[in-house]
């Protein structure tokens, strides 16, 4: 089950919501004091497709937005607030001084990032190479 639709239904039950399953992997859900009120449905449509990392390269190079891939999924990555940016920026100019003169590398935002034993490409607000 998608991590959306979970979160979703662990709210519902919170919220002192009920629920009885309905037709395939549809869920009624009902609230004591809405009785008769309030239905919700639920309805979980599976249409999750699995790309190689070659599949996901060749779609970003053409992609408006930004995407992740991990591990056959593609994910479009949400927008930064405008503090999320100051904070990123404060610690690239931060790593950026400190690692003057030494062997690294700072990037911010833009450059991918390839983590082979999760299957992930990813970018990362900062990153720090050695070399």
């Amino acid at each position: 089950m998608p991590k959306k639709i979970r979160e979703l239904k662990t709210l519902l039950l919170q919220a002192g919501f009920s629920y009885r399953s309905g037709k395939g992997s549809q869920s009624n859900w009902y609230h004591p004091l809405l009785a008769g009120k309030v239905k919700a449905m639920i309805a979980q449509i599976d249409e999750t497709k699995y790309y190689t990392s070659e599949e996901y390269l060749e779609l970003e190079v053409n992609s408006q937005e930004r995407n992740e891939y991990i591990d056959g999924e593609i994910v479009v990555m949400t927008g930064g607030t405008p503090n999320h940016n100051k904070v990123s920026g404060n610690f690239y100019a931060a790593f950026n001084f400190a690692f003057k003169r030494q062997p690294y590398e700072v990037f911010i935002t833009d450059q991918r990032l390839w983590i082979p034993e999760k299957r992930i490409y990813t970018y990362p607000d900062i990153m720090v190479v050695a070399g």
